[in-house]
């Protein structure tokens, strides 16, 4: 934790390393800071990863049609339990998305019993203080 802490405190600064990099375009050269690429410490190298992985997501991933984002929210009293279970954690996942499809083809005329649905799910297991643990599922659904 101390590493991270340190690379922290150095992060984006040009005086702990960078590299140089020219445009071929404008002539110019800049320098680019390295990063921590600390995970869960760092904010500038968070944002950063949460952009590329945006980026990601709807270049090769998605189709070009309209997303909806479903949340689950889970009470307090269970976010323990999920905590500290991954399967129980992949369990609740599923038959979230089992409850979303089925909500998903009962308002949709004319779609087939075998019509299944594509998701991406993020859990976000923050800390909101010491004594709370605050667990979400976000799933993107293309689609719709």
């Amino acid at each position: 934790m101390v590493r991270f802490l340190t690379r922290y405190l150095e992060c984006s600064i040009l005086a702990h390393g960078f590299a140089r990099a020219w445009c071929d375009e404008c002539q110019h050269d800049f320098l680019i800071a390295y990063s921590c690429k600390g995970r869960g410490v760092c904010p500038s190298c968070n944002t950063r990863r949460m952009v590329e992985t945006a980026a990601h997501l709807v270049d090769h991933v998605f189709p070009r049609l309209p997303v909806r984002q479903w949340v689950l929210s889970v009470r307090q009293r269970l976010r323990y339990f999920l905590q500290a279970d991954a399967a129980l954690q992949g369990a609740v996942l599923r038959i979230f998305l089992r409850v979303v499809e089925r909500s998903l083809r009962e308002r949709s005329p004319g779609c087939s019993e075998s019509a299944r649905i594509g998701a991406v799910a993020s859990s976000s297991n923050k800390p909101a203080s010491l004594a709370q643990v605050s667990r979400s599922v976000r799933v993107l659904v293309p689609g719709l």
